[in-house]
């Protein structure tokens, strides 16, 4: 009888561990999500550039404070798009990031 109890335990412990661990890769945010992952990128890499050009000399300070303030505001928005849709980026949600993030890139000197 204490190994049937045992081991009713134990599959319920188990059945509990993966429900948790089940919920939390189900999280609303999900970063994981290709679209996000490319936008946060390409964001990510266009701060770098800023800092990079604002460091050698090539933008003004001015320069770089308003070009990483749009950088936010489109990572924020990508936040707020990806919060309404569980998660994810729908195609046109990305394209449409991509393409305020080229008009950043475009003021950015090569």
């Amino acid at each position: 009888m204490k190994l049937r109890n045992l081991l009713i335990a134990t599959l319920g412990v188990a059945a509990m561990a993966g429900a948790a661990g089940a919920a939390s890769a189900m999280t609303p945010w999900q970063h994981q999500h290709p679209a996000r992952v490319e936008t946060n990128h390409r964001l990510t890499d266009l701060n770098r550039r800023i800092a990079f050009e604002h460091r050698t000399g090539r933008i003004s300070a001015v320069q770089a404070h308003f070009l990483h303030a749009r950088v936010k505001q489109i990572r924020f928005q990508e936040k707020r798009l990806a919060m309404r849709q569980g998660g994810h980026l729908s195609f046109r949600e990305q394209v449409r990031l991509n393409h305020e993030a080229s008009g950043v890139a475009r003021h950015i000197p090569a």
